[in-house]
């Protein structure tokens, strides 16, 4: 399989419609009154983005789930010093999330022509 590279146009168009959706989101959740609403607001367009890029098998994609699963990880820290319950079970979560992105990126890479 032949990796795809994104060229600047593409991911100029696919950063802007991910910051118009951040945008979006992050004020139904300022109105909703969230925790942590701009962290939290930031795991869709992200995710959006991440499986576009997959989807379409650019070679980025992992950089983009990687950031997702770095947000994830620091959003349940916090949860976790703020006495979240549950908030232990998914920081693990997000833990093996990690190492499967990881690894995925690894087998990718493997089987992926640049």
């Amino acid at each position: 399989m032949q990796a795809k590279r994104i060229g600047p146009k593409m991911m100029g168009c696919l950063v802007a419609g991910a910051v118009v959706v951040y945008g979006v989101v992050l004020a139904v959740a300022k109105t909703a009154h969230g925790n942590q609403v701009y962290l939290d607001s930031s795991q869709l367009p992200l995710g959006m983005l991440a499986q576009i890029l997959a989807t379409y098998g650019y070679l980025s994609q992992w950089v983009v789930w990687l950031l997702v699963d770095a947000v994830g990880l620091l959003l349940w820290w916090n949860q976790i010093q703020a006495g979240g319950s549950g908030a232990l079970g998914m920081f693990v979560l997000m833990i093996v999330k990690t190492f499967n992105a990881f690894y995925g990126m690894y087998l990718w890479s493997k089987t992926t022509e640049y």
